[in-house]
Protein backbone atom coordinates (compact mmCIF):
# COMPACT_ATOMS: atom_id res chain seq x y z
CA UNK A 1 0.00 0.00 0.00
CA UNK A 2 1.89 3.33 -0.85
CA UNK A 3 1.14 6.53 1.02
CA UNK A 4 -0.36 9.24 0.03
CA UNK A 5 0.39 13.14 1.37
CA UNK A 6 -2.30 15.40 1.57
CA UNK A 7 -1.51 18.49 -0.66
CA UNK A 8 -2.08 21.87 1.12
CA UNK A 9 -4.72 24.07 0.95
CA UNK A 10 -4.57 27.36 -1.77
CA UNK A 11 -3.53 30.06 -0.46
CA UNK A 12 -6.52 32.90 -0.59
CA UNK A 13 -4.64 35.93 -0.10
CA UNK A 14 -1.50 35.98 -1.60
CA UNK A 15 -0.45 39.94 -0.24
CA UNK A 16 -0.57 38.84 3.20
CA UNK A 17 1.22 35.32 2.59
CA UNK A 18 3.94 37.76 1.38
CA UNK A 19 3.90 40.37 4.19
CA UNK A 20 4.50 37.53 6.45
CA UNK A 21 7.09 36.36 4.54
CA UNK A 22 8.58 39.75 4.53
CA UNK A 23 8.06 39.73 8.06
CA UNK A 24 9.79 36.49 8.84
CA UNK A 25 12.96 38.28 7.44
CA UNK A 26 13.20 40.56 10.29
CA UNK A 27 14.37 40.22 13.80
CA UNK A 28 11.65 39.09 15.68
CA UNK A 29 12.42 42.06 18.54
CA UNK A 30 11.48 45.02 16.59
CA UNK A 31 8.13 46.29 18.65
CA UNK A 32 6.64 47.07 15.73
CA UNK A 33 7.44 43.68 13.91
CA UNK A 34 6.06 41.74 16.67
CA UNK A 35 2.64 43.84 17.01
CA UNK A 36 2.46 43.24 12.63
CA UNK A 37 3.03 39.20 13.39
CA UNK A 38 0.28 39.15 16.47
CA UNK A 39 -2.19 40.76 14.37
CA UNK A 40 -1.28 38.73 11.44
CA UNK A 41 -1.38 35.79 13.61
CA UNK A 42 -4.83 36.69 15.03
CA UNK A 43 -6.41 37.03 11.39
CA UNK A 44 -4.98 33.14 10.38
CA UNK A 45 -7.08 32.15 13.41
CA UNK A 46 -10.11 33.87 12.34
CA UNK A 47 -9.78 32.64 9.17
CA UNK A 48 -9.40 29.08 10.66
CA UNK A 49 -12.47 29.54 12.63
CA UNK A 50 -14.86 31.54 11.13
CA UNK A 51 -13.26 30.97 7.20
CA UNK A 52 -14.12 33.58 4.70
CA UNK A 53 -10.82 36.58 4.36
CA UNK A 54 -9.68 38.74 7.38
CA UNK A 55 -7.89 42.05 7.38
CA UNK A 56 -5.81 43.63 9.70
CA UNK A 57 -5.21 47.65 10.12
CA UNK A 58 -2.78 48.98 12.24
CA UNK A 59 -2.92 52.85 13.32
CA UNK A 60 0.46 53.22 15.09
CA UNK A 61 -0.18 56.96 15.55
CA UNK A 62 -3.74 56.62 16.86
CA UNK A 63 -3.06 53.34 18.37
CA UNK A 64 -5.74 51.22 16.70
CA UNK A 65 -5.11 47.86 16.02
CA UNK A 66 -8.58 46.58 14.24
CA UNK A 67 -9.08 42.51 12.61
CA UNK A 68 -12.05 42.24 10.60
CA UNK A 69 -13.82 40.52 8.33
CA UNK A 70 -13.85 41.51 4.34
CA UNK A 71 -17.34 40.67 3.25
CA UNK A 72 -16.08 42.02 -0.21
Amino acid sequence: MAIKYATPPPVRNDETVSKLKAMGNGPPYEPVVAIERSAARIAKEMRRIHGGRWSVDIDHYAGFVAVSRDWG
